[in-house]
């Protein structure tokens, strides 16, 4: 079976951070009553969630850069590669040169446009995993939310296309297995004897399905949750299991000349052409949504705890 890639980008490494770093606040985690966010779990849970042998990332060092637990950070550093920059680039350069044909110089640093950059990194996301035949880790709520502002601002002939590629993305909500427990040394062995099991072989297998455009998307989606739920029955002492969404896009020529056939080919024809790739060798871009995690990680780890107990403070202040 081929390795399985999950592409991180620096744009969500960056959203992650900031996560970590408001989760991981001190007032917050002694107001909370909470512990601190183990980020190697994290890291290692993408790995499992996600059905991937390896993470790949342009922005590397920024990514694994503790060495504070050396034999985890090892471990999840043969777990993890590095990009071709040059791919990175090409990709992105496929979907920039169309926001610059259409939008005023400068777009990206002005306010007006901030909307913007949701859409244009998730389409550059979308022609990466094209470029380097992998699926994609995003948030993919931010995106939608965006969408509707970005009407404001983009002139209609690019809304119109990008609003119809976007909503062709499918989204389908599966459990999805992840580790019940912060990752410390005594652990990581445990972790191993997962990754290499034949249970977690199906798992990926399953994922692999999903990515060949041949095969019927429910089909496949009820043999990811049939092995998720086999995956986690069988390691309970280690993983857990909770509700995960994964998107789903099939290029077809129809999506295409929708999307992109009425841009000028000369700032469209390097996007086509990737995107093409797609069709040629009938695969599917997989967006596994980063959603559920910034959920566990912010909002129901803190952010709602947080309401709940300032609105039952003004409570006792008003008695």
């Amino acid at each position: 079976m081929n390795k399985r890639k999950l592409y991180i980008g620096a744009a969500t490494i960056g959203e992650l951070e900031v996560i970590e770093e408001i989760s991981n606040d001190e007032v917050f985690l002694k107001s909370l009553n909470k512990p601190k966010i183990d980020t190697y779990s994290i890291t290692f849970d993408y790995l499992i969630q996600c059905g991937v042998d390896k993470v790949v990332t342009e922005d590397f060092e920024n990514f694994i850069s503790s060495e504070e637990n050396p034999q985890i950070f090892n471990f999840l550093k043969n777990k993890t590669s590095k990009i071709s920059s040059n791919k990175i680039d090409e990709s992105r350069e496929a979907i920039e040169r169309i926001f610059k044909y259409y939008l005023p110089e400068g777009y990206n640093s002005n306010e007006k446009y901030d909307s913007i950059w949701y859409i244009q990194n998730l389409l550059e996301s979308l022609v990466i995993a094209a470029n380097t035949n992998t699926s994609v880790f995003k948030n993919m709520r931010s995106v939608t939310s965006n969408l509707e502002k970005a009407k404001d601002v983009l002139p209609l002939e690019l809304y119109k296309p990008i609003h119809f590629l976007i909503n062709s993305i499918k989204q389908d909500t599966v459990d999805l297995p992840f580790i019940g427990q912060s990752l410390e040394k005594r652990n990581l062995d445990r972790f191993n004897e997962i990754f290499e099991s034949k249970t977690f072989e199906e798992y990926k297998l399953s994922h692999s399905i999903l990515d060949t455009q041949n095969e019927k998307k429910n089909s496949a989606i009820s043999n990811i949750q049939r092995n998720s739920v086999d995956l986690y029955r069988k390691n309970k002492d280690f993983l857990n299991i909770r509700k995960g969404i994964i998107t789903t896009l099939s290029i077809t020529p129809k999506i295409i000349d929708a999307s992109l056939g009425k841009i000028p080919g000369s700032i469209a024809d390097l996007a086509v052409k990737f995107l093409t790739s797609l069709i040629e060798i009938q695969k599917r871009v997989i967006i596994y949504d980063q959603e559920p995690l910034y959920d566990d990680l912010f909002r129901n780890r803190i952010l709602i705890p947080l309401k709940k107990q300032l609105q039952e403070e003004e409570l006792r202040k008003n008695k």
